[in-house]
């Protein structure tokens, strides 16, 4: 594999050939992916290699995060919520 192979552009094209097999999530997760890897490519033609790592970095972790219900993660109990001695 080389690195033609992974550009937005390769990426792009191969995501069009095989996203009708996929299922809504993955086909989200994969569309994000790319288009951080895209954000990527931008910022390294500027020679910001800050940026393009952070988008890269971005790009990791869109196309393996999974769906989480983070609803009530944060929140702290109501008072008296436990039991009284």
């Amino acid at each position: 594999m080389t690195a033609a192979d992974l550009s937005f552009g390769a990426l792009k094209a191969k995501q069009r050939q095989l996203r009708e097999g996929f299922p809504a999530e993955l086909g989200l997760r994969v569309h994000r992916a790319i288009s951080w890897v895209q954000g990527a490519e931008q910022a390294a033609g500027r020679e910001d290699a800050d940026t393009a790592f952070i988008c890269y970095w971005v790009a990791f972790n869109a196309a393996y995060a999974q769906g989480r219900d983070l609803h009530g993660l944060f929140t702290r109990p109501s008072f008296g919520s436990g039991t009284s001695t």
